[in-house]
């Protein structure tokens, strides 16, 4: 009968073995960071407005058969009582028996209708519960990093353990301790899944950049991996318009590519670049198709940008600037008119005060709030707005809005005081398993590899940056570039452990010799 080989120091640098050592360190990390989320339960202290008609749409969708992406009014007007707890309004929702209303379309809350097509799916699988959105969101991760491990077994899979251990220690942040903040930005919640993006933009990016031309029977798996992520990739983007700016820095490596590339690396390069264009337009299309068309024609599939800007002006302490109250003069509809600070209701008075110099009805005004006309009177009151006042406008940008990021990236430091016994546990665990990561790299990984990875990392954080400069940060808004700071660490200290033990040998071989 023949033996395996010892796992002496020979097989230990093969690398195979390598390999398959990387790969259970990123499960584990993946299982280590779910038995967190679900020990949290924090899928119940949500007090975010507009995902609560992302709920009350989906519990009319999966309970009582309403049309895709229609809501039942006694459903939403429910789930809109603020002062009652979520869990306790959901358990009354879903136990109404059938609504004698006809179903309608949703209040507009300017976020598009990403959330409403995730909370529906997730409680068709799930069922009509709360923890169906962290469970769903859970179960869209692991089939990201499935792909991603199965595409990238090797060094690369350090990604999926530092990705998964960075949000482990996220948990132990004001995200989740602090209710104020924990409420707008649930597990599994809208805000949360700009992180959902996080493994598919790497798979992208190292797809699109990789060298190594794989055999014929290796492409149509590797096109149908790049497929599914790309359709993780647009789905995240769909809920959380933030994480389209990820794009960027994938076509920028692309182009990287392309300048470097001839002949055979070429050809391969168009035919990712075609499965990616074509399965997400596919994919955002088949969704637009299964909505009602009235999302389209009111333009409201994708989350407001010129109203984040145009209140965003008001992280100015001088705002509102000049004789801004007196050109914008809505105190016959909004009695308090514009307010400091950066508030929706900023937006509303403009908006009232346009609606009367045009003679437009009320009920005109109410339906297309945060509509189409609605985004563009937004843009022409910011650009009449920086015509009149450039240096408020310009120190509102280029000051103040960098301000608040770091004053929120502050805010959210690590705190090893939490208060539940079992998070502590896994998140030792999870240091000791990226400290397994960090071992492994130090026998098998190439310096260069790692760089690399903490390099495209970096240019994921930096793409996230301009959000908080078209709107603002916020401590509930701020998780993607905490998350990239935590994973360029995490890569970085998988970088550097090979170049540090090389030194620490050539330093004891030199003593040896003297």
């Amino acid at each position: 009968m023949l033996r395996p080989p010892p796992l002496n120091r020979a097989a230990f640098r093969d690398t195979a073995v390598s390999s398959r050592l990387q790969v259970v360190v990123a499960v584990l990390s993946f299982i280590i960071y779910a038995s967190a989320v679900v020990v949290l339960q924090r899928h119940r202290d949500n007090s975010f407005f507009c995902e609560r008609i992302g709920l009350a749409t989906a519990v009319s969708h999966v309970v009582y058969g309403a049309p895709f992406g229609k809501v039942y009014p006694a459903i939403q007007i429910r789930l809109l009582d603020m002062q009652a707890p979520v869990e306790t309004v959901f358990d009354r929702v879903i136990h109404l028996g059938s609504p004698p209303e006809n179903p309608m379309t949703p209040i507009n809350d300017g976020i598009g209708i990403g959330f409403i097509v995730v909370a529906s799916w997730a409680m068709l699988l799930f069922g009509p519960h709360l923890v169906s959105l962290p469970f769903f969101m859970l179960g869209l991760m692991a089939i990201s990093a499935g792909m991603f491990l199965w595409r990238f077994g090797d060094n690369r899979s350090a990604v999926v353990t530092v990705t998964f251990f960075s949000l482990t220690l996220m948990l132990c942040t004001p995200l989740v301790w602090d209710l104020d903040i924990a409420s707008q930005i649930p597990i599994g919640g809208m805000r949360y899944f700009s992180l959902l993006a996080i493994l598919p933009a790497f798979h992208l990016g190292l797809e699109l950049t990789d060298g190594q031309g794989p055999a014929r029977g290796a492409r149509r798996l590797h096109a149908s991996l790049l497929a599914g992520q790309v359709v993780l990739l647009v789905l995240a983007i769909f809920v959380r318009g933030s994480a389209v700016f990820l794009v960027g820095p994938i076509l920028l490596v692309a182009l990287a590519k392309v300048w470097r590339s001839h002949g055979t690396a070429l050809r391969s390069l168009r035919r990712k670049a075609t499965v990616i264009a074509v399965v997400g337009a596919v994919f955002l299309g088949s969704l637009l198709v299964a909505l009602p068309s009235q999302y389209v024609r009111d333009g409201r599939v994708t989350t407001l940008f010129w109203h984040r800007a145009v209140i965003s002006l008001g992280v100015n302490p001088a705002w509102p600037f000049g004789n801004l109250r007196e050109i914008y003069d809505c105190k016959g509809d909004i009695p308090e008119g514009l307010l400091a600070g950066a508030v929706d209701r900023n937006g509303h008075c403009i908006w009232w005060h346009w609606i009367r110099a045009h003679n437009i009805s009320t009920d005109v005004a109410i339906l297309e709030l945060y509509g189409r006309r609605y985004e563009a009177v937004m843009r022409a009151t910011l650009f009449d707005i920086a015509r009149a006042y450039p240096y408020e406008v310009l120190a509102t940008f280029y000051y103040y809005k960098p301000k608040w990021i770091v004053q929120s990236m502050e805010y959210l430091a690590l705190n090893s005081a939490v208060p539940s016994p079992i998070l502590k546990v896994l998140v030792i665990a999870g240091f000791v398993n990226f400290l397994g990561l960090l071992v492994i790299t130090a026998s098998f990984s190439t310096g260069s590899t790692m760089a690399r990875l903490t390099g495209l990392s970096a240019l994921f954080g930096i793409s996230s940056i301009p959000t908080y400069l078209v709107a603002w940060a916020n401590p509930h808004t701020t998780a993607d570039l905490l998350f990239y700071c935590l994973s360029c660490i995490g890569l970085a200290l998988g970088a550097a452990v090979q170049p540090m033990r090389a030194a620490v040998g050539r330093m004891f071989a030199a003593r040896a010799r003297a």
